[in-house]
């Protein structure tokens, strides 16, 4: 039997001491039980530390305690935070919601206090709006393009404040350091397959999926910059760390590959032209070695150093003595905005010494240009399915404000929004806040560019869609002024009164409309390659997300089941309570049972796709070996077919055609409707 030992380390400036030690239970990402875990000890007393480091060597030598179900009689015998730091491990993990964090240490203003909730949306231009609503046009941690859109959610609470006090939240240590690996893996890989010294850079230096660059935080190489199409390399200094980062991946990646070939029959050939068998092979040979889990370790220790770029304030830190959240305050509002600025840049000339990529959130109050509100922005793709957290973004604001460049040729990139609000009952939460040329010439193109949305939405989602969205935008809120966006939206929020008119609905087509439901969300669902794959499923698995790389298989569940029912079932009605009603009203009813119906179904996806399924996700992610992606395709269509089984198979799991029954007819009935059998 593997002997595993505990030992104690403390971060760079920080008192407190840390534990690090392999889990005799948990699997690390080849499937190996040993599972590096690093939590905080609670304490910066050496002899105490000791002690505590002392226990957890002994609870790792008695084999009988390794279970959850020893957790009690080892708490007679040890101190309840090394309990903690061994049992927690054992248990489906959960992340911390760093908006309550947000929330804890800056509330929101009480709803009694009349704050609307103002988001904006939209592409890059969105943080113009909030620019211009601030009086902050020039502030450079609000600048946005195309190319550097801010990854972290910004929150602003504008009152009438003699100080001005923000809370910035971080990524969380189990992500960053997923992220780490994942540039890593994806640099040596590149490598590898004949990709070179550029390819090898642009993988390790930047995320290939997500808005993570690690250059920012350790510094960069004049090699990231190197493209077919660029012939020179820019001026940047060079990082010695990084060169050595960089000679033990390349080094590591040619000694990987030269064993692959050996052990698996692999080829050059298979190597210049990479399978997912390749892939997956190399990644898992190249994370069992030594030589890459000490890599990470000073990666990460590298990181850690950031943190005490940032001047004095008051810190919270989780249980793996990572910072959580850091909270200043300041008389001076300049002092404020260079303090984000600081924290927000994305200039090249300053790779190594920044912050941002481990930014999650920001909020701040303050008094600005003598508005009251609370405005939100959020990262955003053009993607046609919304994710997750976009769409709750959406759900806690009460007036949605997208910022729309006038002279941009296509507006297409509205229509996932728009088909997200029509279909939850949320349309009238939508203004349009036209910016840039307000001459006539560019408001006629603006009205043809929103006519050609408007009929790509009545062409997804039908007639009824297509006439709440003209009335929403074209009749009520499209404006040329963010001053008239303001005026006309801050004293939005109301109380919620059930419709006064009620659509009669039968269930004979339930099972057709689950169908379609069924068939739309397979048909949508795309097969993706064997590393992004396996990143999915350890999102759900360890990090409490549900997106990766463009996979968004909650969200598309949800946008499908959503929209499906919305376009065939809810504006489908038998009856009306009422004759001789308007379109209006018969609008407002059928708003209110789709807003009820989404958010019943968003709760009953997430407790049925992540939380009852961590097991399923944990053993796919866990998948390696020969047919690896297979076997982990196999069990991701497990997973989905649990929940939303194809068309094909749902006579045999009416469990689903129940729980959708039940969601709808609750909504229905909540919401005034009748619902007859």
């Amino acid at each position: 039997m593997d002997v595993y030992r505990a030992s104690k380390s403390r971060s760079q400036n920080r008192k407190g001491w840390y534990v690090t030690f392999r889990h005799p239970l948990r699997k690390d990402a080849t499937g190996k039980v040993g599972l590096k875990v690093r939590r905080g000890l609670g304490t910066a007393d050496d002899q105490e530390a000791d002690l505590l480091v002392k226990q957890m060597n002994e609870l790792l030598l008695d084999d009988t305690l390794w279970s959850i179900h020893a957790k009690s009689r080892a708490r007679s015998l040890y101190d309840e935070r090394v309990i903690a730091a061994f049992y927690e491990d054992l248990e489906p993990m959960q992340m911390t919601d760093l908006k309550a964090v947000r929330e804890r240490e800056l509330p929101y203003p009480r709803r009694e206090e009349d704050y609307n909730q103002i988001r904006f949306t939209g592409g890059h231009e969105r943080y113009e709006g909030l620019r211009q609503l601030l009086g902050l046009a020039d502030e450079p941690f609000l600048q946005s393009n195309a190319i550097h859109a801010p990854h972290y959610e910004l929150e602003w609470i504008a009152c009438d404040s003699p100080t001005y006090e923000a809370v910035v939240t971080f990524l969380p240590f189990e992500k960053t350091k997923a992220y780490m690996e994942e540039c890593v893996i994806k640099a040596a890989i590149s490598y590898a397959c004949d990709g070179g010294d550029h390819e090898l850079a642009r993988h390790f230096l930047q995320h290939e999926h997500e808005p993570f660059a690690l250059r920012q935080l350790i510094g960069t190489t004049p090699a990231f910059y190197v493209t077919r199409f660029t012939a020179t390399q820019p001026n940047v200094s060079v990082n010695e760390h990084v060169q050595e980062y960089i000679e033990i991946i390349r080094s590591q990646a040619l000694q990987v590959r030269e064993r692959l070939m050996e052990t698996h029959d692999f080829t050059e050939k298979q190597f210049t032209y990479p399978t997912d068998d390749v892939l997956l092979a190399f990644e898992e040979t190249w994370r069992g070695e030594i030589e890459f889990t000490l890599l990470i370790d000073a990666l990460m220790e590298e990181v850690e150093k950031r943190f005490h770029s940032l001047p004095q304030g008051r810190w919270t830190y989780t249980s793996e003595e990572w910072p959580e959240c850091w909270r200043f305050q300041a008389k001076d509002p300049n002092v404020t905005l260079r303090i984000l600025s600081i924290l927000t840049s994305q200039d090249e000339s300053k790779c190594g010494k920044l912050l941002t990529p481990l930014v999650e959130g920001i909020r701040v109050r303050g008094s600005f240009s003598g508005r009251k509100g609370i405005f939100t922005v959020g990262p955003e793709k053009n993607d046609r399915v919304l994710s997750t957290n976009t769409m709750k973004g959406i759900d806690q604001s009460h007036t949605l404000v997208w910022v729309q460049e006038t002279k941009r040729d296509s507006y297409d990139h509205m229509l996932p929004t728009l088909r997200y609000l029509i279909s939850t009952g949320q349309i009238e939460k939508l203004h349009l806040y036209m910016h840039g040329d307000e001459s006539e010439e560019w408001k006629r193109h603006a009205g043809q560019a929103l006519e050609i949305v408007l009929n790509d939405v009545k062409r997804e989602l039908g007639w009824t869609a297509y006439s709440q969205a003209e009335r929403q935008i074209l009749r009520n809120s499209l404006y040329f002024s963010v001053e008239e966006v303001y005026e006309r939206t801050i004293h939005t929020i109301e109380e919620y009164e059930l419709p006064s008119v009620h659509p009669i609905y039968t269930n004979m087509m339930l099972s057709l409309v689950v169908k379609d439901a069924c068939d739309a969300f397979y048909q949508k669902l795309e097969t993706q390659d064997g590393l992004r794959e396996k990143a999915l499923c350890r999102r759900f698995a360890e990090l409490g997300e549900d997106e990766y790389g463009g996979m968004k298989p909650q969200a598309l569940m949800f946008t499908t089941i959503t929209e499906t029912f919305y376009r065939s079932f809810f504006t489908q009605p038998s009856g009306w309570s009422h004759e001789d009603l308007t379109n209006d009203k018969r609008e407002e009813a059928i708003a209110a049972i789709c807003m009820h119906f989404s958010k019943a179904l968003r709760t009953y996806l997430q407790t049925n796709v992540c939380h009852q399924q961590i097991g399923e996700w944990q053993s796919a992610y866990g998948r390696n070996g020969k047919n690896a992606k297979k076997k982990r395709a196999q069990d991701l269509n497990v997973i989905f077919e649990d929940v939303l089984p194809s068309s094909h198979r749902l006579i045999d799991q009416p469990k689903c055609v129940k729980h959708l029954y039940g969601l709808m007819k609750e909504a229905i009935e909540s919401s005034g409707g009748i619902l007859l059998s």
